[in-house]
Order: structure tokens, then sequence, then C-alpha cells
């Protein structure tokens, strides 16, 4: 009444976090997620990053710094499902140069997967997801894959810090391809910090 505003025009805009995201905390899930790999071309760990490739959100310099990690993790994969919003596209063609001078499928690239076709279990498989946006109101991937106990690499800010306080690693600069590597192999190998992050879960998303 106070700003005489129709209540046919307000709207309520419901927690984010996806109620579907339970699914990938089913007994059942494991098993989906590893028939999910085995199409996708994936046969053991894999970081994962997923939504829509702004030039902000650092897929590049994420492929990139990969790139310089699978030549320590010979068996490591990066699944990349992102719609490419780079201008012009870039991810398809620069995959397909990583992988071929890293001799492998090391990249793994689908422009989209709906949570109907697993998702939230592809999710709960991966060993970290890379969500590292220099520029960003609120990203609900790292969200999403905490509710499923993975742990995200996300760029060092102030709202990054308020969302997860240390419960995620964390890059100073999003634009220096050597430090998310570093961080990369920090997400990956650091299993007291991984744990610390998967205990305090619920406190971040109930």
């Amino acid at each position: 009444d106070f700003f005489k505003i129709s209540p046919r025009r307000v709207f309520i805009n419901p927690w984010g976090l996806n109620k579907k995201l339970i699914a990938g905390r089913r007994p059942d899930c494991a098993d989906n997620a590893s028939r999910l790999k085995a199409a996708l071309g994936i046969g053991g760990d894999f970081i994962f990053s997923w939504g829509q490739a702004f030039a902000r959100r650092r897929i590049k310099e994420s492929i990139l710094a990969f790139k310089k990690l699978a030549l320590e993790f010979s068996r490591l994969q990066y699944l990349v499902v992102c719609a490419d919003k780079y201008n012009p596209p870039l991810l398809e063609n620069l995959i397909k140069q990583v992988n071929a001078e890293l001799g492998r499928e090391a990249i793994v690239y689908k422009s989209y997967i709906s949570g109907e076709d697993g998702l939230f279990c592809l999710i709960g498989a991966a060993k970290l997801v890379v969500y590292v946006s220099s520029c960003e109101a609120m990203g609900l991937p790292p969200l999403e894959a905490l509710c499923l106990g993975v742990p995200s690499l996300v760029a060092d800010n102030g709202l990054t810090h308020e969302i997860f306080g240390d419960n995620a690693f964390f890059v100073k600069n999003p634009e220096d391809v050597d430090e998310i590597a570093a961080k990369m192999k920090e997400g990956i190998s650091d299993e007291v910090k991984r744990a610390q992050i998967v205990a305090n879960r619920d406190k971040i998303v109930g």
C-alpha cells in the first residue's frame, strides 16, 4: 500500500539453488555419473566448469591453466559445459588446439547439459568446480557444487569471501593463467582443505 504498487506486479524470487540439486545426493546418482562420464569419454577424475561462458568468467584462462596442469596430472580431465559467449566464439577451437598439443582428449566440451540429462550427478562427481569470474553479482555454480559436496575455485574478492568465508580455493588475479593453474593444483591436491570445505557446506548452503 505504501508504494501504491498493484499486487499483480509483485513477484517473489525464490532462493536460487535448484531443489533438484538434492537429486545429486541420491545413492543412484553415482551410477548415473559413471554412465555419463563414460558417454563423454571421461575415464577418471575431472574438474568442471558450466554455465554461460562470458569473457569475465575466464573460461579461456582456465583452459590455458588446465593445459599447464595436465602435463603433471596426465589422467585428469576438464569438462567444460558452457555456451560460448565470447565475441567471436573461441572455446571449441581453443579446446581442439589444446587437446592436440597434449596428445589426448584432456578437455571435453559440450555447449549444454540439462539437469534432467544428469548435470547435477556430474557436478557431484567432479573433483573441483572452476568458476573464476572477475565480475559477478552472485554466481550460482560454486554454491550448487558446494551443495553437492564439491569444492570450488573462485576469484578472491569481497563477495566470494562474504559467501564462502574460507570455504573455497581463491585466485587473486583471474587473468593470471599461472596462478589459476597453481590454485587448480591446490584445489585437487589439498585434502585437508577439501575436507574442511565439505564439512562446512551446511553452514553456507543448508
